[in-house]
């Protein structure tokens, strides 16, 4: 409740809701119609006057378009769907369902702010004309032919596609890819920009029923971009059919193509002859150029040390060419009122995260481009099919640790398809003797070959290693005994160093440590066994692994891949390699997409102490425990044979409900077993466009070791939802407070022992009131 009403307090004080009479929005076109909840369905002849909660359709030959204010049109293409969520004297919400739409704003544009949203992204236009596509198989796209638009994913990622430039957001992956527009492209959609209008413009704020005349505007297709799903173009649009940028070759599938440049045809439109202000832009695609920065301001309750913290953060994301800089500036409040300086200590010992923290990221490129690096926060990083590295992140507990990370692609390259994908989970870790580090090298041998299926086949391999596991016990703060730091019984050696006086429990001369890992005193006497503190203590542990996968088939609605992966714990190590040996494989493996579902199956097999997805999104908090017992990850591996299936699937069912979860179950002799489940729900857009305010509403749950992590107090074995280290469950809450300012309620619940082998909370909850100009 504290937390609640903290929430609340932070909203008003930063923001003032805006509180007005719906008014009504212009409709007319042909083939148009429109719900009330009054009147039902009604169909269009000349205009209509509608507002918040009504629904727009056309059908399959038909086109509308809807005039917000005096500057802003909305063109509608055939069998497209829109919902009105806001409708208010200073801002206008629109939710497209499916189909496409282009947005129009003359200059200077009045003072109304209209924003879209369609499959959970969000587009706010800044003097733009661009046309935006809801795929059924919910994929959305925008191309900017002029002007600019922000694109903000359902991650909470902010994106400026410019002028003659593309995005794609792509929900399997959780990606957004951007691109040059064709020439062919451009000119379509400036054909439809530029296409007739109604003879008389109403107001959106004129009275309902006030008649409009109009002539049915020319709708062009919006199409696919690089990589994405087409959608069938009825017949009866007689529009041209063209694509955001060139098409790929099968054998390209991630790769953004070049666009060459083609003189205009003589039996072109006049409008692809013409080189527009959007051609002109993609022709200098490739030239350096500044967009206009964009800006975040909020206020948040974060988990700091176990503690909620208040942080008052101001950000600028600045783009430039294909470079984006994030840089984030913050205060910390703690919870008895005061500044901290977290964050702002440049002393020797902490310039490094001083100058990191300033840095949200650093990036050039994108995921899928050949050249892409970026620095700062990783997340969802997978290498291959992630058997090795699967869906790792550095920003477990953002923002109380900003970990500086690097990613450097190198993609499909050569006519062998060479890829390299490397990674780095902190780049501060080094100095510590310690670091995440991975990387994935691919091909495809035979690409240049006109074998059928094998010229995709790609093979790839990977190595993963933390260089040290115990790099976090560094930061342990001793409260206990300093002769015995990490409470043990043996005493530390360097406190066994320091110990040379008689008031000291032992008496040391020119202590010595012999190969037993004993102390003795100058007269040979033998004192108690010791270890080294585990703050000293360097183990590494690092996975080979390798995969193979062939697309067989790949086409608009459907695809089936079929693959094969495997790997190897690898320690090289005298003391403890023979005990982390260990190899597994899975295969064969089964991938198919169905519309909007995608799914994958596969068996597995595992010998010794390997386990699959070792480095996963959990791995921060794994890598070692401090209590009962310090841990790695690594040493709570079990040597066993264990066989069974792998299986995974996203979905998004009809915008209602997204689904995104897996399941393993590993079983072998003596009722060994690897037993976990993941799962994501999400509440989908038709719904959310039904619910005032909500933007963003998913839970999920994660947890593995089930039915195999003993309580070391009564030594039972755990139920499915009963409280592990290995356990996590949260929710995120989006909730618009006015245009431009949303709150977001992001909260992770886990567990950890404490000294007392007690398991107590290991939460990481985030309340944040955010505006962005």
């Amino acid at each position: 409740m504290v937390l609640v009403m903290r929430a609340i307090l932070i909203g008003i004080s930063l923001v003032s809701v805006v509180v007005s009479q719906t008014a009504p929005i212009m409709l007319s076109g042909s083939g148009c119609k429109y719900f009330s909840d009054t009147q039902g369905w009604q169909s269009i002849k000349d205009s209509a006057s509608i507002i918040a909660g009504d629904t727009l359709s056309t059908d399959s030959t038909g086109n509308g378009t809807v005039r917000i204010g005096i500057s802003t049109t909305l063109l509608l293409k055939a069998s497209t769907q829109v919902v009105i969520l806001q409708s208010a004297t200073k801002a206008a919400t629109i939710s497209l369902i499916s189909g496409q739409i282009l947005l129009k704003r003359i200059q200077p544009h009045d003072s109304i702010e209209t924003i879209i949203i369609a499959g959970g992204c969000a587009f706010s236009p800044m003097g733009t004309t661009a046309a935006i596509r809801y795929s059924k198989s919910n994929e959305v796209s925008v191309a900017v032919i002029e002007g600019s638009m922000r694109l903000e994913s359902p991650r909470g990622e902010f994106f400026t596609v410019a002028s003659g430039t593309f995005a794609s957001f792509d929900p399997m992956s959780a990606t957004v890819k951007q691109g040059p527009l064709s020439e062919k492209a451009i000119a379509s959609l400036s054909e439809w920009a530029n296409a007739p209008k109604p003879e008389t413009v109403a107001p959106a704020l004129a009275s309902p029923g006030v008649p409009v005349s109009s002539t049915p505007a020319y709708v062009s297709p919006l199409q696919t971009p690089v990589g994405a799903v087409t959608d069938t173009i009825p017949a009866a649009s007689a529009a041209p059919k063209d694509s955001f940028a060139a098409p790929l070759t099968p054998e390209q599938p991630n790769q953004i193509a070049p666009v060459p440049a083609s003189p205009a045809q003589p039996n072109q439109p006049a409008s692809a002859a013409k080189d527009t202000s959007a051609q002109k832009a993609h022709k200098d695609a490739q030239k350096p150029k500044g967009e206009k920065p964009s800006y975040e301001f909020g206020v948040s309750s974060v988990t700091v040390a176990d503690k909620q913290w208040t942080r008052i953060a101001f950000g600028v994301d600045i783009p430039l060419w294909k470079f984006g800089v994030f840089v984030d500036a913050e205060l910390f409040i703690t919870p008895d009122g005061k500044f901290s300086d977290k964050g702002w200590r440049f002393d020797k010992d902490n310039w490094q995260e001083g100058v990191f923290r300033k840095i949200r990221y650093i990036r050039f490129g994108h995921e899928q481009d050949p050249l892409f690096v970026k620095f700062g926060g990783l997340s969802n990083v997978s290498l291959g099919y992630g058997f090795v590295v699967d869906r790792f992140t550095n920003m477990l507990h953002y923002p109380d640790q900003k970990l500086p990370g690097l990613q450097v692609y190198l993609n499909d390259l050569t006519p062998l398809g060479l890829t390299l994908q490397t990674m780095i989970a902190d780049i501060s870790e080094f100095k510590d003797k310690g670091g995440i580090v991975a990387a994935r090298f691919a091909l495809t041998p035979l690409k240049a070959t006109s074998a059928p299926l094998l010229n995709k086949l790609c093979i790839g391999a990977t190595y993963a290693t933390d260089i040290n596991q115990f790099t976090p016990a560094k930061k342990w703060r001793y409260n206990g005994n300093l002769r015995d730091k990490n409470g043990n019984g043996p005493i530390d050696w360097d406190f066994a160093l320091r110990s040379t006086d008689s008031a000291t429990i032992i008496k040391l001369s020119s202590p010595t440590i012999s190969a037993e890992n004993a102390i003795f005193d100058s007269l040979g006497t033998r004192y108690s066994t010791i270890d080294t503190t585990y703050r000293d203590t360097v183990d590494a542990f690092a996975i080979i692994g390798i995969d193979a996968g062939i697309p067989i088939i790949k086409a608009e609605k459907i695809g089936l891949d079929i693959y094969g992966q495997a790997g190897m714990s690898y320690d090289n190590e005298p003391r403890t390699k023979d005990i982390s040996s260990g190899w597994g494989f899975g295969a064969p493996g089964v991938a198919l997409r169905v519309g909007p579902v995608t799914a994958s199956v596969e068996y597995r097999h595992i010998v010794g102490r390997f386990m699959p997805g070792y480095f996963g999104t959990y791995y921060f908090d794994e890598r070692v425990q401090r209590y009962p017992t310090p841990l790695s990850k690594q040493s709570t591996l079990d040597s066993v044979n264990l066989n069974g299936i792998y299986g995974s699937l996203t979905a998004n069912i009809a915008s209602v409900l997204t689904l995104d979860g897996s399941y393993q179950y590993l079983v072998g002799d003596n009722n060994k077993l690897d037993h976990r489940a993941e799962a994501k729900l999400g509440i989908g857009q038709i719904i959310l466009s039904k619910i005032p305010k909500v933007k963003t509403l998913e839970g999920y749950f994660s947890k593995t070791n089930i039915w195999r992590s003993i309580d070391p107090l009564t030594g039972a074995t755990d139920k499915l939802l009963d409280p592990t280290p290995t356990m996590y469950y949260g929710y995120r809450l989006g909730v618009e407070m006015t245009p431009g300012a949303t709150l977001i309620w992001d909260s992770r619940f886990g567990y950890r022992y404490n000294s007392n082998s007690t398991l107590i909370a290991n939460n990481n909850v985030s309340i944040c009131t955010a505006i962005t100009f």
